[in-house]
């Protein structure tokens, strides 16, 4: 079995887009959020299909339907998908609080696949 636990975002809680979490090869991920502070806005996840062979991060970025949370207090959110078909996927934060909004967010990404 093929593991990828690596962190995606430890920063401020204004808006901001995680790093990418390349998922060629895995056949689920986890992504786990901790939100301190007293965060107002909306988390999502974004999808990928360009290849996995790019250098870099993919341009092409698609909002993963039924993704998005409203959060308005520390907390911790999980995004458990299975049968995951794009190629990478990341986590887009919208700040909702004008900018006064203070604290801090940290994301990990866990995908588990075969080897090849």
């Amino acid at each position: 079995m093929l593991i990828f636990n690596q962190p995606l975002y430890k920063g401020n809680i204004l808006s901001f887009t995680s790093e990418v979490l390349k998922l060629d090869n895995m056949l689920g991920y986890c992504i786990q959020i901790i939100m301190t502070g007293n965060p107002t806005g909306t988390l999502s996840l974004e999808g990928s299909d360009d290849s996995v062979q790019i250098a870099g991060n993919p341009v092409n970025w698609n909002l993963i339907a039924n993704s998005t949370v409203a959060v308005s207090t520390s907390d911790t959110v999980t995004y458990n998908v299975r049968d995951a078909y794009y190629n990478w996927v990341r986590v887009v934060y919208i700040d909702g609080s004008g900018g006064t909004a203070i604290g801090t967010a940290s994301i990990t990404g866990n995908a588990k696949g075969a080897r090849t």
